[in-house]
């Protein structure tokens, strides 16, 4: 109720505005949704100079409340490039899963395929890093009847350390099948690590097209031998590596981002409302 507004103002004094919605744009059931929707969400969106999205989800959302007159564009979010040290591959291998150990998350996937990999490779690595969120217990407990102690969960983890901690592994694993796009991905990309991603996470496709790790579906053994390829095949390994560090700057670092968003409002301000 303040965005919108505001947006309505510029636009009357034919300030051209750049709408980004971060997906706060959808379908809603709240009552004053139509209403609102009515009187000022379409036709902001409707006179926008440029209306940025992130994913095909935001987009189809978008134009279901504004219809097809939009000036719809696609803006990806970025991610610093922190110094990659021996071209993003560590001495001891390690495979880590990052993120909230939530069932979205799927942590116990990862740990099931631990499970089956530590038989393989006894001198590689299992670590878990980051906070309960319900899962927790059962993650323990999964490790616990593991018997192994190269499968760990560190606990939870600061934000500002999370691209060292990553830069520390080797293989990143994402089981989630709901991450619509995870910046966690993105970061361990930045640091050079190649990723191993279910097939309807919001990135797959990226991952895929830039050969930056593989794709799986949600089935515990695909997971098992898409970490097992990249363990066992250490070229295969190094290029997803470089390929990773290749996406990132390519398509998501603040570089590229910004340079793509300076020349939206570039574009803005000579084409006017």
């Amino acid at each position: 109720m303040l965005t919108l507004p505001a947006a309505r103002i510029a636009l009357s004094k034919h300030v051209p505005i750049v709408l980004q919605t971060h997906g706060m744009i959808d379908r809603s059931t709240k009552l004053l949704a139509k209403p609102v929707d009515a009187l000022l969400t379409r036709y902001v969106l409707r006179r926008a100079a440029r209306v940025l999205y992130l994913t095909e989800q935001e987009r189809t959302d978008v134009k279901r409340i504004g219809g097809e007159c939009i000036h719809l564009t696609h803006l990806p979010n970025g991610v610093p490039s922190p110094p990659v040290e021996n071209g993003g591959l560590p001495r001891q291998l390690e495979v880590l899963f990052l993120g909230r150990l939530h069932p979205i998350k799927r942590p116990r996937a990862f740990v099931a395929a631990a499970r089956v990999l530590v038989e393989r490779y006894p001198d590689v690595r299992f670590s878990l890093v980051g906070p309960d969120e319900g899962e927790g217990k059962a993650v323990d407990q999964d490790i616990l009847e593991s018997g192994s102690h190269q499968i760990v969960w560190e606990g939870s983890l600061s934000p500002e350390k999370t691209l060292e901690r990553m830069r520390r592994a080797s293989i990143f694993v994402l089981p989630s099948v709901t991450d619509v796009f995870p910046m966690s991905l993105l970061e361990a990309a930045s640091c050079g690590l190649p990723s191993v991603v279910t097939v309807d996470c919001g990135l797959s496709q990226t991952v895929e097209r830039w050969s930056a790790g593989v794709v799986v579906d949600d089935s515990i053994d695909s997971l098992v031998n898409a970490i097992d390829h990249l363990l066992d095949d250490a070229e295969f390994r190094r290029e997803a590596s470089e390929n990773a560090l290749d996406m990132v700057r390519s398509e998501f670092s603040m570089a590229s981002v910004a340079g793509q968003l300076q020349e939206i409002y570039r574009n803005s301000v000579v084409n006017g409302c």
